[in-house]
C-alpha cells in the first residue's frame, strides 16, 4: 500500500476516523465530483461510486461491531472494514474476508480463539448496533 491515499467523498466528521484507520499513511481528502490524481489509490465509503482515474480502490465500511448508535447520528465507530476486493455484505463479488476464509488454513489455536470470541459476542448479546 502506498504512503499516500486519496479519500474520496467523505464528510467532515469521518475524516479523523479515516486518518486513524489508514495510519501511518498520509491522506488527501477530495470532495465527491472532484478529480483525483490519475492512478492513485482511492478510499471510498461503502459501495459509493469510485472516481474516474482511480487506480486501486479500497472500500471502507462499518465493521461487524460498529457502535452504540448509528453513523447517521455521527456516532464514532468501534470498527471499520477496509477491503480492496469487495465488501462482506455484497454477494455479487468476493471480498478479502471471503477469500481469506475460503483459502487460509487456520491453526487449531486460531480456531479455538475464534470460537471463544464468537461465544463471548453471543454471551454478551452484542450486535452490529448496540
Amino acid at each position: 500500500m502506498p504512503r499516500v491515499l486519496v479519500a474520496y467523498g467523505f464528510p467532515r466528521w469521518k475524516k479523523p476516523v479515516v486518518r486513524q484507520c489508514v495510519a501511518p499513511r498520509r491522506v488527501i481528502f477530495v470532495a465527491a465530483g472532484e478529480a483525483v490524481p490519475e492512478g492513485s489509490w482511492v478510499v471510498v465509503w461503502g459501495m459509493n461510486p469510485e472516481p474516474a482515474g482511480a487506480g486501486r480502490v479500497l472500500r471502507l465500511e462499518d465493521g461487524f461491531l460498529r457502535s452504540v448508535g448509528l453513523g447517521a447520528d455521527i456516532v464514532r465507530p468501534l470498527s471499520w472494514v477496509m477491503d480492496g476486493e469487495g465488501l462482506y455484505y455484497d454477494a455479487t463479488r468476493p471480498s478479502e474476508l471471503e477469500t481469506l476464509l475460503a483459502t487460509k488454513r487456520f491453526s487449531a489455536d486460531e480456531c479455538i480463539r475464534a470460537a471463544a470470541l464468537r461465544q463471548r459476542i453471543v454471551d454478551l448479546g452484542l450486535t452490529k448496533y448496540n
